[in-house]
């Protein structure tokens, strides 16, 4: 049992931002050192936790544990002892084993309420150290519960207590699986003692078995993060470790393995929060950039009165047509609807689109000059941090563009392929990526990543998120080079399929399709394995960063032998073995905790994207037709990251019921204010975003208003004409001041008419005009009939 729980400090430090001196518009803004008020931090829920007996000396440490959802916390570790891994593959000892608990309220976790077991295979080879079998070709003396008398050759495995009271028996779970379980069962530990892991905490929604964050039968159970640690002693006092196949064999939950468990209590928002059902609901819909901020938003809007506040993620071109219908609701967009008359804009989020990465450190399998090595060649520095993970990765556009056009041989299944046979498998074997990225050959020692870094999981369907990524990738002449047809420095050329591509273009096509009947088939099965089964896309931008901080491929390629002709999941990528990367957004990749690639902007500078670099691309930015501030994909500012993006509310409130425009401007109010304060409680701005600067704020305060108080115009009286008389010609016309236009500051205008709205103490921001940077950037892809040089 633990000794103690003791705060760890703040769980995330805010990067320092003012949010006056982030004016639309201004040029070079320089950061202040202290930060601005819409960016204030929030009490932490960070917690170190002792170990006790032979681990005395192990501190755990997990960065939130109050006000969870299902997201990643990082759970990191000091005083223990350096993992053994000989081969750099199989760990022999010296790990820890983490795992995620249900409790009888105001009690401790039983090892049969922990969710363990659902891997078949785990990094260390064999045994049951990721199983609840207990009955080992050795005996723990200090087990009593699940013995095996002598003479009695039956497997005990400890049963698995359900929250409803289900008992799942002999190893089986109805609960949870392989591709479900949120266990870690070997993490390492490095020559200094120190370890890390990103776990993912799971609601009840995600692991039914545990039930964190709901009220089952009446009550609501405790869960727990249970840790436990694991040294080069087996449960029968032997040392392991003597024969690089003799490895620790025992499961966690044996007795003796279990006694040094350390328990770190955890609080899950309540799932539903105040959102019950029952109630009216004041509907919203649209961007997925603003689904964590919603989701976050919700308790407290919908704590407040008695309606719930809804959101539906809604392709963007769907969002427009409901902005353009007669019953609007509020839609979030990041361009406007010029043809929409009467429609307003109101800024509510900043954030960007990012390229995540999940990328683990493998043993060097060449050295300098290429040649082959054996792991007792490969330095102590370089291989104590294999199966870590890479916490810095560089992409140019190029790179993105050979990732988006299956140009790797990796990204083409089952031999289709448009002239590839010399490209590089992957990019861990790519010259061009390998010059970006110099942590990928430390001292001239190069890795092979396994499970490939050869393409990108993306979402389908369309998308302005994907315009604006070709439009980046085609802002950079080596990138629009290679795309053109012209192989690059080292020789590898674009996919031939992807030839008569018109780029732009508001998708992520797979142009290089290929099917197969897969050899493992059985007698009788017929079905041909395709590509998109292999590769599949991704729901949603939060769904391709959950996946990836899983491992999971989503790759449906693994003949069902209970089903003929279908296929099932692939099991999730081994941990310390993940070589993944999609294409989402800043708040699932803060909410999963991944590492958010940099990519190169104008000015030849890699940048993540953080609060610093996503306040100067929002300086960069220039206005739409109807107002609205639009991604600049080559800022000229070094520190600009190039993906930004800010997002709007849009409605028209002449469409509006008086009570659906009282609940658009409290939310539009809330965004503006409380919705702007980063932290991690119901209600806060999720890690992720940037504050929005107080112009925008305005901008949005006065929306709001308008809003709120619209009123009808009066129809203009017309005398009835005579046969002489003229007719007498009706005012028309809208003047959009949604985002900030028109003839006051933030005045907002429909089509019966500007309405009168209190003029905010700041003024509308001054952007500059529009540059040649930030307009649509047309390259029709020449096919092969029609060569052009690049």
């Amino acid at each position: 049992m633990s000794r103690a729980v003791v705060p760890a400090g703040l769980r995330r430090r805010v990067e320092i931002v003012l949010a006056a001196l982030l004016a639309v518009g201004a040029v070079g803004v320089a950061l202040p050192s202290t930060p601005s008020a819409s960016a204030t931090t929030v009490p932490s829920t960070a917690v170190t936790v002792e170990g006790t007996g032979a681990f005395s000396e192990v501190r755990l440490t997990v960065d939130q544990t109050g006000d969870l959802v299902n997201q990643t916390v990082r759970v990191s570790w000091t005083g223990a002892g350096a993992s053994v891994a000989p081969s750099g593959g199989i760990v022999l000892g010296n790990f820890m084993q983490l795992m995620q608990c249900w409790a009888e309220p105001g009690k401790a976790p039983t090892r049969e309420q922990c969710q363990l077991g659902g891997f078949t295979a785990v990094p260390n080879g064999a045994g049951n150290v990721a199983s609840r079998q207990i009955s080992q070709y050795f005996v723990d003396p200090n087990e009593t519960v699940y013995t095996r008398p002598p003479g009695d050759l039956r497997l005990r495995f400890v049963d698995f207590i359900g929250v409803d009271g289900t008992v799942d028996k002999d190893g089986q779970s109805q609960f949870f699986d392989a591709s479900t379980t949120n266990e870690i069962p070997v993490a390492r530990t490095a020559g200094d003692g120190t370890g890390a892991q990103f776990f993912e905490m799971q609601t009840g929604l995600e692991a039914p078995g545990l039930g964190c964050g709901q009220t089952i039968s009446g009550r609501t159970p405790d869960c727990y993060l249970v840790a436990v640690p694991r040294d080069m002693t087996e449960v029968t006092g032997a040392t392991v470790g003597a024969r690089i196949d003799d490895w620790l064999y025992s499961s966690p939950l044996s007795q003796t393995n279990w006694d040094n468990r350390i328990l770190v209590p955890l609080s899950f928002r309540t799932v539903g929060g105040a959102c019950s059902f029952g109630r009216p609901e004041t509907a919203t819909s649209g961007s997925d950039f603003v689904t964590e901020a919603i989701t976050s938003w919700q308790p407290v809007l919908c704590g407040g009165g008695d309606r719930n506040y809804g959101f539906t993620s809604l392709p963007d071109q769907t969002a427009r047509e409901i902005l353009a219908s007669p019953d609007p609701g509020l839609v979030f967009l990041t361009h406007g609807v010029p043809s929409v008359t009467g429609a307003v804009y109101a800024p509510v989020a900043v954030s960007a689109m990012a390229v995540a990465a999940n990328v683990d450190i493998q043993m060097p399998s060449r050295g300098p000059g290429g040649k082959p090595v054996s792991p007792e060649d490969v330095p102590a520095d370089i291989a104590a941090k294999v199966g870590s993970r890479f916490e810095s990765v560089n992409l140019t556009p190029r790179l993105l563009a050979k990732l988006l056009s299956q140009s790797y041989r990796f990204d083409v299944a089952f031999g289709a392929g448009g002239g590839l046979d010399d490209n590089p498998f992957d990019m861990s074997r790519d010259p061009d990526f390998l010059a970006a990225n110099p942590d990928f050959t430390p001292g001239g020692f190069r890795m092979t990543i396994p499970n490939s870094l050869g393409r990108m999981l993306v979402s389908a369907g369309v998308s302005d998120s994907a315009t604006t990524v070709w439009q980046y990738i085609l802002s950079d002449p080596d990138a629009r080079s290679f795309l053109a047809g012209k192989p690059d420095p080292w020789g590898m050329v674009l996919n031939s399929r992807y030839r008569g591509l018109s780029l732009p273009t508001d998708s992520f096509p797979r142009a290089d399709l290929g099917c197969k009947l897969p050899v493992s088939a059985s007698p009788g099965f017929v079905l041909e394995n395709c590509t998109l089964d292999v590769y599949p896309y991704a729901n949603s931008f939060g769904s391709a960063a959950r996946q990836l901080s899983r491992g999971d491929a989503n790759r449906r390629d693994v003949p069902r032998v209970s089903q003929v002709n279908s296929y099932g999941l692939s099991p999730n990528q081994q941990f310390g073995e993940r070589s993944l990367m999609a294409i989402t957004d800043t708040s699932s990749v803060a909410r999963y905790d991944q590492v958010a690639v940099a990519l190169r902007n104008k000015a030849g500078k890699f940048v993540r994207p953080t609060a610093a670099s996503m306040a100067a691309a929002v300086a960069s930015m220039t206005k739409d037709s109807s107002g609205l501030l639009t991604t600049n994909v080559a800022p000229t500012d070094p520190k600009a990251y190039p993906l930004t993006v800010v997002t709007y509310g849009a409605t028209v409130p002449a469409k509006l019921t008086a009570d659906q425009r009282g609940d658009y401007a409290r939310l539009l109010r809330y965004a503006a204010g409380d919705g702007q304060t980063l932290g991690s409680r119901a209600g806060d701005l999720p890690d992720g975003y940037l504050p929005l600067p107080s112009s925008l704020r305005s901008v949005t305060v006065a929306t709001a208003a308008s809003v709120a108080n619209y009123v009808a115009p009066t129809p203009t009286p017309t005398a009835t004409p005579s046969a002489t008389s003229t007719p007498t010609s009706e005012p028309s016309g809208t003047d959009n001041g949604g985002a900030g236009t028109g003839s006051s500051p933030g005045g907002t205008t429909t089509g019966g008419g500007t309405q009168p709205v209190a003029t905010p103490s700041q003024s509308a921001p001054v952007v500059p005009t529009a540059s040649p940077a930030t307009s649509p950037v047309a390259l029709a892809i020449p096919t092969p009939a029609d060569p052009v040089s690049a």
